[in-house]
């Protein structure tokens, strides 16, 4: 990771929301929002014109599973407007793959990576945060051309996402 990104994922991962979500002490509430959050992030980049590079990476059905397992179904009225933002941009990269397959470099390679952690501690998520052939997950994405200014953009629509869960009760 460049020091660029380095320094706003850390800023990203630091924020008081992120740290309660790896900690564990998050409200039923607050998980609910931060996963149907999660999926319409999701949802914009599996239903884009671009396929996946693995089809374990697929996340939409298993976030949906965890929140109707909480007894909740998928809705609008958690979306954050930093969501909304970043989905319009996200659609919007899709007129060209590398714009686009760094948003999935970014969002698929972090639950990829600190996914175990936090279902560890947050139960209720375990399926959203389990994928198979995950090392041949991890191995595509890599293989794919990234470019980092935009990993570096859609790390500032999570900040601002985060900063707006951190007030839902």
């Amino acid at each position: 990771m460049n020091e660029n990104i380095q320094q706003i994922h850390d800023e990203v991962e630091n924020m008081p929301f992120s740290q309660r979500l790896f900690r564990g002490e998050l409200t039923d509430t607050q998980i609910i929002a931060y996963m149907c959050n999660q999926y319409f992030i999701f949802q914009a980049m599996e239903h884009g014109l671009f396929n996946l590079p693995h089809r374990s990476l697929y996340r939409c059905r298993k976030i949906k599973e965890c929140i109707e397992e909480m007894g909740e179904t998928i809705d609008g009225k958690w979306m954050a407007l930093a969501t909304q933002d970043y989905v319009n941009y996200i659609i919007g990269a899709e007129d060209y793959r590398e714009k686009w397959m760094s948003h999935v470099y970014l969002n698929y390679m972090a639950m990829l990576m600190g996914g175990s952690i936090i279902a560890e501690k947050n139960p209720e998520m375990r399926w959203m945060w389990f994928f198979e052939n995950r090392s041949e997950c991890i191995k595509n994405i890599r293989a794919e051309e990234i470019d980092f200014d935009q990993v570096h953009e859609g790390f500032k629509y999570h900040r601002r996402m985060l900063e707006e869960l951190n007030n839902v009760e």
